[in-house]
């Protein structure tokens, strides 16, 4: 198989099936709002489990189960949704310190995500900005950006 590929060339190996994404990952339903819309009350109300803010969007998570109750809400506060729908959220944050271990994750998230019989790449695999820009732009000038 091609993701089996991906993974050993990458230094990596694939797991059973449900053996990450059972334990590693929860999956969740997720709004996406600008944060300026929407007040902390509105999200305790809301009925969501938790929320993150970054830059100027609010991420309202909810379980599946909460998913349509908090979309009513949003909708009959006439809260514009940017975006919606269902997440892997990763359990434990790995941070990616290491610039060949970078490297690596990245081209394996690259090869992944080109492929066409895959729909979403989650990963629990956290890269800071800074080694971030070096790793792309080593992918971009040595040809490995897909």
């Amino acid at each position: 198989s091609s993701f089996r590929s991906y993974f050993n060339k990458n230094g990596g190996n694939l797991g059973e099936t449900g053996s990450v994404s059972n334990h590693m990952f929860r999956y969740r339903g997720v709004f996406v709002v600008n944060s300026s819309n929407i007040t902390e009350d509105q999200i305790i109300e809301s009925g969501c489990d938790d929320y993150v803010v970054e830059g100027g969007e609010t991420r309202l998570i909810c379980l599946r189960e909460q998913f349509s109750d908090v979309a009513n809400f949003l909708q009959n506060a006439s809260i514009e949704v940017t975006s919606s729908g269902f997440e892997y959220l990763s359990n434990m944050e790995v941070e990616i310190t290491d610039f060949e271990q970078g490297v690596k994750v990245m081209k394996l998230l690259q090869d992944l995500d080109a492929d066409d019989d895959v729909e979403k790449v989650w990963t629990n695999g956290v890269f800071d900005d800074i080694l971030r820009e070096k790793v792309e732009s080593f992918l971009d000038s040595n040809g490995f950006r897909t």
